[in-house]
């Protein structure tokens, strides 16, 4: 059952859908309008979560200035002012404190991640490598999707942060991105 996150009510009906392609619903006692992402932290940012985290990441853990965090997302294709990361550094820092502080060191199983996102109208995929408590270790936006081109840049980077390679790899579900991970195995 769908409440209003404004006044609570539960006389809520669907409503269309929004830009993002989510189900929007509109109360019947207040009128307003939401969607499931309404009261979430995240809502109504331009980028993925996943893209701030590894921002956040960058900053907190490796004490990398907000404008080289800036300059590292431009080099991998996310065009975002030390600004915005620095306004994500106030709304999110709580949360990733919280995770930083349950898990200080990164785990040694690593999990693969490819999404398909809408970012500035633009379709976009977004790559990711996370450890399985939810560190983002690198990310990578691209137009297109390029496993085999991508996979090797994203491994890369995520060895250079943590400084060993994963035991465990989850996610690689294409024989490519298999083959790469192998292949990255046998360089490092």
């Amino acid at each position: 059952m769908v409440f209003c996150p404004v006044c609570y009510s539960n006389k809520v009906r669907k409503y269309g859908f929004d830009r993002k392609g989510r189900q929007k619903h509109r109360c019947n006692a207040c009128g307003k309008q939401f969607t499931d992402k309404t009261d979430s932290v995240s809502s109504g940012m331009r980028y993925p979560k996943a893209i701030i985290m590894y921002a956040l990441n960058l900053h907190h853990r490796h004490g990398y200035p907000l404008r080289g965090i800036r300059e590292r997302l431009s080099q991998l294709g996310i065009h975002v002012s030390h600004v915005a990361v620095h306004d994500w550094n106030k709304k999110f820092k709580p949360e990733f404190m919280g995770l930083y502080m349950r898990h200080n060191d990164y785990a040694r199983r690593w999990q693969v991640n490819i999404t398909k996102e809408n970012i500035n109208g633009k379709q976009r995929y977004l790559s990711s490598i996370s450890d399985v408590n939810g560190a983002i270790l690198s990310v990578k936006l691209t137009a297109h999707d390029s496993p085999e081109q991508t996979i090797n840049t994203l491994l890369k980077e995520a060895l250079k942060l943590t400084g060993f390679r994963p035991e465990v790899m989850l996610g690689a579900t294409t024989d490519i991105m298999q083959e790469q991970i192998r292949k990255f195995y046998k360089e490092s």
